[in-house]
């Protein structure tokens, strides 16, 4: 796979790391539902145990996976920048070695 490639696969990855984390976020923030309040008036939320255990648990799932595709995002950019420099390095040897040979008549 070309440098090219593993930018762009890094940049997929991050995009999908974005949607998780907002999936997340709404998982977490829409499980807890407060019961009606009056005005001036403080009542205690109810909160529908099962639905937000299961919403917080969601939410904690996707943003471990929003994290494992960021990372995994990072390690494909890290990865096309050691591909690119090994390219760059087997270039300039090539260059050097050419420059080399046509310098020594001898050889």
């Amino acid at each position: 796979m070309t440098p090219q490639r593993w930018k762009g696969a890094g940049a997929v990855f991050l995009v999908v790391a974005a949607l998780l984390i907002v999936a997340a976020l709404v998982s977490v923030l829409t499980s807890a539902t407060p019961g009606p309040v009056a005005f001036l008036q403080y009542q205690a939320t109810t909160l529908n145990p099962l639905g937000a255990d299961v919403g917080v648990l969601r939410g904690v799932v996707l943003g471990a996976f929003a994290g494992v595709a960021f990372f995994l995002g990072l390690a494909c950019f890290v990865w096309s920048a050691l591909r690119e420099a090994a390219q760059q390095r087997t270039e300039i040897l090539a260059e050097l070695t050419a420059l080399r040979t046509r310098g020594n008549p001898a050889g």
